[in-house]
């Protein structure tokens, strides 16, 4: 007759989670002293609304220690909150982590406890969100917010200078317009790991494939040449030990946008534009038409200098320069110098000189008649030129041909 109902103290245990109920949120718990039972008990949270999920909350886990509060009005008990038991640590290890003294009565000796319970040590203030499996959510007392799923797979936020720093192992990013990966070579264990940064891109972002591939670090798969001679010609990556490290191609609608795979088997004949270098140096530059605009072009080569193609042509209105120190090789089927239109003979050429009638006065030593020492021969006759044959046998030894 004295008690009144909805005012009986209400009580507080500390148990352990044996069982959770995955479809209606709910836990069975034993307390931990005297071992009672409590089932299909829900767990309290930091918020929660009815509306659509609203709220912080956690799904605990068999094994977890909480406190089962059992209300004064006789409504159903709740999880309030979760505890980390005790465990006894080693002082003198040096990686023994942070704990509490327990006071002992005098005669006993001191025991160094601990509630860590894996957590790692933190600093006044920091707020954790951590997971079994290693992801966490760190706000750190001075700004600094770390998001993570490893050691190797984490965001940090930094407020000085607003700094954004990622540190992966791979790392891809995916949008409208294209993706970037960057990371290590998939694939069985090696001495060196290669790793690799692509980038990918669309021209419109409707577009099914992207038009453009940049390939920078050991390039995973090249774009194959159109003929299997061009890099042979050009030296690219001829050895072991000197890979193609950067690449630029263009072929529309030739990649795929997320990992840069050539879309069909037809696309590296169907690519127009290729720039590529290896590790040496040696570098290909393939493209449909190459202009060069400039007030001054300077090209410098410490061996040699090679130029190959269908035709060639230099023009130079305000004129030109040809210098091939001591020596200089003109080859052609024909050669035109100047205007072009008279043939250039050589030495040993065989030449004919038509001569007209000419009188040859001809002295003799000793007269055949007496009084006469000399004579007229007449070579060729009026109007009708007699041809003199013969070879060139002198000329200028530095022009050759």
């Amino acid at each position: 007759m004295t008690s009144t109902a909805g005012h009986d103290p209400a009580k507080v245990v500390q148990g352990r989670i044996v069982n959770v109920n995955l479809v209606n949120w709910t836990v069975d718990v034993v307390s931990t002293f005297d071992r009672h039972r409590y089932f299909d008990v829900q767990v309290g949270s930091l918020y929660a609304h009815y509306s659509r999920g609203e709220g912080a909350y956690a799904f605990p886990e068999v094994g977890a220690v909480v406190m089962v509060v059992l209300p004064s009005d006789s409504s159903p008990p709740y999880v309030q909150t979760f505890l980390m038991p005790m465990e006894s640590v080693d002082t003198v290890s040096e990686e023994a982590p942070a704990g509490t003294r327990s006071h002992g009565a005098p005669a006993a000796s001191p025991r160094d406890a601990s509630f860590a319970g894996g957590r790692g040590r933190g600093k006044p203030g920091d707020i954790v969100l951590r997971g079994r499996d290693g992801n966490f959510v760190v706000l750190h007392r001075g700004g600094v917010l770390q998001v993570g799923a490893s050691e190797l797979a984490q965001r940090i936020y930094m407020p000085l200078s607003n700094l954004i720093t990622d540190i992966a192992e791979n790392y891809a990013m995916h949008s409208a317009g294209g993706s970037v990966t960057w990371g290590l070579q998939d694939g069985p264990s090696l001495t060196k790991y290669p790793a690799q940064y692509q980038h990918t891109f669309r021209v419109f972002a409707n577009d099914k494939f992207a038009d453009v591939r940049v390939s920078v670090g050991k390039v995973y798969t090249p774009l194959p040449e159109p003929e299997v001679t061009t890099l042979p010609y050009a030296n690219v990556a001829q050895t072991e030990d000197s890979p193609i490290i950067c690449e630029i191609a263009v072929a529309p609608g030739g990649f795929a946008a997320e990992n840069g795979d050539p879309s069909s088997s037809a696309v590296p004949k169907q690519s127009v534009f290729k720039f590529v270098f290896d590790r040496n140096g040696n570098t290909l530059l393939r493209c449909a038409q190459l202009s060069f605009l400039t007030k001054k072009y300077k090209v410098r080569s410490a061996t040699s200098i090679e130029f190959e193609g269908e035709t060639f042509s230099v023009k130079a209105t305000g004129g030109m320069d040809l210098d091939g120190g001591s020596y200089a090789h003109l080859k052609g089927g024909i050669v035109r110098l100047g205007a072009g239109q008279s043939p250039v003979a050589r030495v040993q050429d065989l030449v004919s000189v038509p001569v007209a009638a000419v009188p040859v006065v001809i002295v003799f030593a000793n007269p055949p008649v007496p009084g006469a020492n000399a004579g007229v021969l007449t070579i060729g006759a009026p109007g009708a030129p007699l041809p003199l044959s013969g070879s060139i046998v002198t000329g200028n030894d530095k022009v050759l041909a």
